[in-house]
């Protein structure tokens, strides 16, 4: 190794020790290391490991306070080091120094759910709803039934009822093609919406749905228990 006088050296040696200093000189058997004002060396055989630190010149006060922003020398006190940083990223960014409480957070966007459907829109509903503890409304319907296809096209279409009931598991259901559905929650007459809580059938509510009304219809789903937006 060459000479390298920006370099401050730790020798450590086998028996504990190490040795502080500039490595002048290195062979295959030895290694001279400046100390001070004289030399030393060092057989290989007695060295562990040597490890290269980079070396930084003394800075005289002057100097140093020509780097700072400020014109100031760097603090005596550790602990003034937070001051100086705010100080200096105040006048590298002004919008650093912002109250962290003025600046807008943006808000966890609300979940919404889309409609599912059938059987298999059921056990996809319910699963969802283990996931996530959301209120399942469960529709009913046939496609003869009048007063189902006045709800769909007058309710269940409206852009209010749908923004209302974006944070609702929604399954609509055919019951002549879900029979075992139909039989499980007892549907008689179409339509049939209900609300489904946690809990299993005891939480089972009915949602009367009116004459096509939304707001109505929104009333009902309120004293169901579901949740509104």
């Amino acid at each position: 190794m060459s000479p390298n006088p920006a370099a401050a050296d730790l020798v450590y040696l086998k028996n504990g020790n190490s040795i502080e200093g500039e490595i002048v000189e290195e062979s295959p058997e030895a290694v001279r290391l400046k100390v001070g004002e004289g030399t030393v060396g060092i057989a290989r055989s007695e060295i562990k490991a040597i490890e290269e630190k980079p070396w930084v010149p003394p800075v005289s006060a002057a100097e140093d306070a020509s780097r700072l922003p400020s014109g100031k020398p760097s603090p005596a006190n550790p602990a003034d080091w937070l001051a100086q940083a705010r100080e200096w990223l105040r006048k590298l960014s002004p919008s650093a120094s912002k109250n962290v409480s003025s600046e807008k957070i943006p808000v966890k966007k609300e979940a919404a759910y889309p409609w599912f459907s059938g059987g298999s829109g059921y056990a996809q509903a319910v699963g969802l709803q283990n996931q996530t503890g959301a209120p399942i409304l469960l529709y009913f319907f046939t496609t003869w039934c009048p007063y189902c296809k006045l709800l769909d096209s007058k309710v269940l279409a409206s852009e209010k009822v749908g923004q209302a009931l974006s944070g609702v598991i929604k399954v609509r259901i055919n019951a002549e093609a879900e029979t075992r559905l139909a039989s499980q929650y007892q549907v008689s007459g179409y339509p049939t919406v209900l609300a489904l809580h946690q809990g299993g059938f005891q939480k089972v509510r009915r949602i009367r749905t009116g004459r096509g009304n939304p707001d109505d219809f929104l009333a009902e789903c309120r004293r169901a228990g579901l949740p509104l937006r």
